[in-house]
This record gives C-alpha cells, structure tokens and sequence, in this order.
C-alpha cells in the first residue's frame, strides 16, 4: 500500500507544518518524499548507509515502539503498521485517524486537543 494518501491526510491539518511525524517499523520513505521534510524513522528501517550525523541521530529511535512514548507530549502524526496500534498507541491515547492498506495514520492527544473537530480526513 501507499503511504500517499496518508501524506495528503496530514497535509491538510492546519499544523501539518510544524507537528512533528514519524514512521515507526515501517520502511515508507515516501513519506519524506511527499512531505519535502525530513521525519523521525526507526533505525532498523532507514537506510543507513555511513555513520549518521547528530543531526540524523536524533532522527533516529531506536526501536520500535518507543515512538509512542517519545512523541506523545507533543503535537506528532505517526505512520504504523496497524498491528501495532493496540498494544504500542491505544494505551498512550493515541488515536488512528486514516489508514491505507496495512499502513495506519496515527495523531496523539495533545494533537487532537489543540484544534477539537479541526483534523480533516483525505476524501
């Protein structure tokens, strides 16, 4: 499945620009592509070629999972695999606001909070 749709979601939020995103355990590279910015990754699926900066450290989480606990205080959209919601997002009060194939969009509390009734879904 694509991730563009997901992309399109997240673009039509009024804080698409400035909330932060991430692609936990998922290889969806065309994330960055369809965004024009650089997004948070799971170390195991970027493609990690020579040693990383501190700047593409800090970009990478160590492991899957961890995505919903570091970015669950902050406005942040996240692209799972939807097997992960349940035991990794729901119990965080993360909710799934748009999914394609097995690829979920997922948005935490304090992004839903901010605008109530805002989020816009890609139709």
């Amino acid at each position: 499945a694509s991730v563009r749709s997901l992309v399109q979601t997240i673009q039509k939020q009024p804080d698409a620009d400035t909330a932060a995103v991430f692609a936990d355990r998922v290889r969806a590279h065309g994330v960055e592509f369809y965004l024009r910015k650089i997004i948070h990754i799971t170390e195991r699926d970027a493609d990690i070629v020579l040693p990383m900066n501190a700047e593409q450290q800090a970009r990478a989480v160590q492991s899957g999972g961890k995505c919903a606990e570091l970015f669950r205080s902050r406005p942040a959209y996240g692209i799972i695999r939807s097997g992960n919601f349940e035991r990794d997002y729901a119990p965080l009060g993360w909710t799934i606001l748009d999914q394609s194939g097995d690829f979920v969009l997922v948005g935490n509390a304090e992004l839903l909070a901010r605008e109530p009734g805002v989020f816009k879904r890609n139709e």
